[in-house]
């Protein structure tokens, strides 16, 4: 079965202004999709289609029923994250209320739609001016595709199962996005069931229709060719890492709808500790245990400001080619807020390093690497 080619549908547009929804209609179809970027400086509370209210209640942290925050309300956005696909339309969700917002509603249709939400918390222009600025300028510039439907074949031996990232399914084979970029990944769950020849090796290949920005209709296939051995070193030498934290995260972030935070903290410990004791019964070599860590960067001394001075020094150049190189690999932008000792923001600053004990009961670093050793050690007894 070949991929569809739908036909253009009539644009709908949607504003979304601070404590009203206003909805127009274009009466003439438009030769492409699109993307809406959408302002928020508080929750829609107007009694208009989107209404939301306070659902944040601390008495249900840390309970069974904490998943119930991150679920987002049935209804209207729910069917809008339907049309937006339907059309081809990406939304892109910019927030700056210091005050609650129901993201886990208001953020569902990005996430379905290939769009992305950013929040800026306690904005000032000052301060986060720029960084705003960066992120819009970043989203708007980027190359990227609409209208998207992309189906994934394999070789006789294993399926594709199951589909992570922005998308929406309709049936078990079309993966639909709204639109693709360079900045989102589909994650793609394999299932083995069968056995794999070592001599042929296993074959995938993934098929994306798209509209371009400028409107034309386009066809990108992948086809890969995957070598299998029985041999674990083979597979522990070629495995991913960037791939298998991209699939946790998530697996974990559809877990929580579900599932006691907790408990999905203790899922993701015990498949690393699993994958690693496999590691170490059939791969590794004793050893002697070794130290992690090391010293902590000191901060220069710089002037209580957001923007590194540009000094003629080999120190500074190096600094600031640091930052910006890392300002162009995120898809987000970072706020730059530099902190000197003794310093206002010093105590703020602080706040961030946890060595004992980490935030909402989590453990250190080094009290995760002890617990995930006892955890291995358990398990190859």
């Amino acid at each position: 079965m070949s991929l569809r080619h739908r036909q253009r549908p009539v644009f709908k547009r949607l504003v979304m202004a601070n404590h009203t929804h206003t909805w127009w209609h274009n009466t003439t179809p438009l030769p492409c999709s699109g993307k809406l970027f959408i302002f928020h400086a508080s929750i829609p509370t107007a009694e208009a289609p989107g209404k939301l209210k306070n659902r944040d209640d601390k008495k249900l942290v840390s309970t069974d029923k904490e998943k119930t925050l991150f679920h987002p309300v049935k209804g209207m956005y729910e069917q809008l994250s339907k049309d937006c696909v339907a059309q081809g339309c990406s939304v892109d969700l910019f927030l700056f209320s210091s005050q609650y917002l129901d993201i886990a509603t208001m953020g569902d249709v990005p996430a379905h739609t290939g769009g992305a939400v950013y929040k800026y918390s306690n904005f000032q222009v000052e301060t986060d001016g720029e960084h705003f600025l960066r992120d819009l300028r970043k989203d708007v510039e980027k190359p990227i595709g609409f209208d998207a439907i992309m189906r994934v074949r394999t070789s006789t031996g294993f399926r594709a199962t199951d589909f992570f990232g922005g998308v929406y399914m309709n049936n078990t084979t079309d993966v639909e996005l709204a639109a693709v970029d360079c900045d989102h990944a589909i994650t793609v769950e394999l299932k083995h069931d069968d056995t794999l020849s070592e001599e042929t090796g296993a074959f995938m290949q993934c098929a994306l229709l798209y509209t371009t920005a400028g409107g034309q209709r386009r066809l990108r296939v992948h086809n890969l060719s995957l070598n299998c051995s029985s041999q674990l070193m083979e597979l522990f030498k070629s495995c991913e890492t960037d791939s298998l934290i991209n699939f946790f995260a998530k697996t974990a972030y559809r877990a929580i709808l579900k599932q006691p935070l907790k408990s999905v903290r203790e899922i993701l410990v015990n498949q690393t500790a699993h994958m690693l004791a496999c590691y170490r019964k059939n791969c590794a070599s004793p050893s002697a245990a070794s130290q992690v860590g090391g010293p902590l960067t000191s901060l220069s001394n710089t002037r209580n400001c957001n923007v590194l001075p540009e000094l003629d020094s080999p120190q500074s150049r190096k600094v600031r080619a640091i930052i910006s190189s890392l300002m162009q690999q995120r898809p987000n932008s970072m706020k730059l807020q530099i902190v000197r000792s003794k310093d206002k923001l010093e105590v703020l600053f602080r706040q961030f390093l946890v060595e004992d004990k980490g935030l909402y009961g989590g453990a250190s670093y080094m009290d995760f690497l002890c617990y995930v050793h006892r955890e291995i050690r358990t398990l190859l007894i």
